[in-house]
């Protein structure tokens, strides 16, 4: 089973957060809000934007499953 999107996000920033020390250089970094890459962080938002997502070195993939039958 492979992780979902939103966790490989997650781990993604969890990784930049820890190499540079905190959310705040991370973000300094990436030249973002911190507040926006902690929420990131926590998935209460999981939806960047294009040019945050080449930042982090990560494309959107978007699927689609087809439902299940009542």
């Amino acid at each position: 089973m492979t992780a979902s999107p939103f966790t490989v996000l997650q781990e993604v920033v969890e990784e930049l957060v820890r190499r540079h020390g905190s959310v705040r250089a991370a973000a300094r970094v990436l030249e973002i809000d911190h507040a926006y890459l902690y929420r990131l962080r926590t998935g209460e938002k999981n939806d960047p934007g294009e040019e945050l997502l080449r930042k982090l070195k990560l494309r959107r993939i978007v699927t689609h499953e087809r439902k299940e039958k009542k």
